[in-house]
């Protein structure tokens, strides 16, 4: 058996780290992200996203928070770049006449898929920080201080913001009846 390197050693550390984080915590993470984008089908691969940043950043990481909270963090920046890029794409597709041949998609429950449309509508029309908290303090139900942990926003702030938030989408779901 051959000596490994001390760098050997360490990315071998690293590695088994982050594996154990992703069985700690990945499926936290996934529900983080399912819940801002409100796209089940990309879940998965903004998960993975998520794991290769934080393997390409594992010296960034200070232990001034928990590995959690970091994660949680690169899941957010992940997922809010991701809906910056649908909201683009939704303006493109919009400015296009329709293809040939498109034809609306029978839904078995229409009501239900057209109520979380709309509901993702309002959270697009959000700004980040609201849409933050948001997601965090309604859609995940989580208590202020614990989305100020993950979000690194102060307990004010986010009470603020989810309040602003909740009035918003509100006002916009009523607006739809």
């Amino acid at each position: 058996m051959t000596a490994r390197s001390p760098a050997e050693v360490e990315a071998t550390d690293v590695a088994e780290r982050l594996a154990e984080a992703y069985r700690c915590h990945g499926a936290a993470v996934a529900r983080t992200i399912a819940a801002y984008t409100g796209e089940p089908s990309m879940v998965e691969d903004l998960l993975n996203e998520t794991f290769i940043r934080a393997v390409e950043r594992i010296e960034d990481f200070e232990d001034r928070s928990t590995l959690e909270t970091w994660l949680h963090g690169i899941a957010l920046n992940v997922a809010r770049a991701h809906v910056a890029k649908r909201t683009r794409r939704r303006r493109i597709d919009a400015a296009l006449p329709p293809g040939p041949g498109a034809t609306a998609a029978v839904d078995e429950d229409v009501g239900a898929r057209e109520a979380v449309r709309v509901l993702y509508r309002a959270l697009d029309a959000l700004s980040e920080p609201l849409r933050e908290a948001f997601v965090l303090c309604v859609l995940e139900a989580r208590t202020l201080q614990d989305a100020s942990r993950r979000s690194g926003v102060a307990v004010s702030t986010l009470h603020a913001r989810r309040q602003r938030a909740e009035a918003f989408v509100r006002a916009r779901l009523e607006g739809d009846r």
